[in-house]
């Protein structure tokens, strides 16, 4: 398949609708070699609000310390390659029509048919093993616990600030919601990928207060290392990670 035919076929997977579940990712990642090694670490970032610019913000920290990282986010605003980042850098097309059509061989007989979800993080997670990335950066499609990224073996979890949302499959209280969106335990399904203990932190809202990087780091990617900041504590986030000495940089 080319670009254009892979997109077609993957979108056409939407007719599946939502599947909470784990069983069905984590045998999607196994059989399509898609798990990160046991050299690469991997930041969860699940909430209601500011998942996406909390992943963008650890993301540049971790280019700014030269690590290759791998980012994750939904949903894309233009193109669909926005969602799958290495280094800053969307996915190619050719290389988003390659992986596509491996998957689309890979499933083609299975009796539980992969969402369109399922099959984006899958071709994420291959795209940055195989981009030899050493931090990845996972932003949860809807919930935690039952998300497709949960299968992926976390060494952080990072939980936004908790809003009410997609209540019709996380529950109709804030209570409920958080309970689901909750950082997952690390996954032990796949023993190759060792990873320690995990480390949940619960990020802060100082409400109109801001937390702000304090200079500018050379680096060029796009986003501005001077992002305000409200929602994560960095330095309780970086502290297991090399990333750590970026923390100095950052006042809280």
């Amino acid at each position: 398949m080319n670009y254009q035919e892979a997109l077609e076929w993957l979108y056409s997977t939407q007719l599946f609708g939502i599947k909470l579940g784990l069983d069905g990712p984590r045998k999607l990642l196994r059989e399509f070699l898609a798990f990160p090694t046991h050299r690469t670490q991997v930041i969860h970032v699940a909430g209601t609000n500011g998942k996406g610019s909390t992943c963008a913000m650890i993301d540049s920290l971790g280019r700014s310390l030269a690590l290759r990282t791998g980012l994750f986010t939904s949903p894309h605003l233009v193109d669909y390659r926005e969602r799958i980042r290495v280094s800053g850098g969307e996915i190619t097309e050719e290389r988003t029509a390659q992986l596509l059509s491996e998957l689309k061989d890979l499933v083609s007989d299975w009796d539980h048919h992969p969402t369109f979800f399922e099959l984006t993080l899958a071709l994420a997670m291959r795209h940055f093993r195989e981009s030899n990335c050493e931090l990845i950066i996972l932003e949860t499609g809807m919930g935690g616990r039952l998300d497709a990224t949960t299968v992926v073996p976390a060494d952080v979890c990072v939980l936004t600030p908790i809003a009410l949302d997609h209540t019709k499959w996380l529950g109709l209280t804030i209570t409920e919601i958080a309970q689901e969106k909750a950082p997952p335990l690390p996954s032990t399904e796949n023993p190759s990928s060792p990873r320690p203990k995990l480390r949940k932190l619960r990020s802060k809202s100082n409400g109109s207060r801001t937390k702000r990087v304090r200079r500018s780091l050379s680096s060029p990617n796009p986003y501005s290392a001077t992002t305000l900041l409200s929602l994560v504590n960095i330095s309780d986030l970086m502290r297991d990670l090399p990333v750590r000495q970026l923390v100095r940089q950052v006042t809280i």
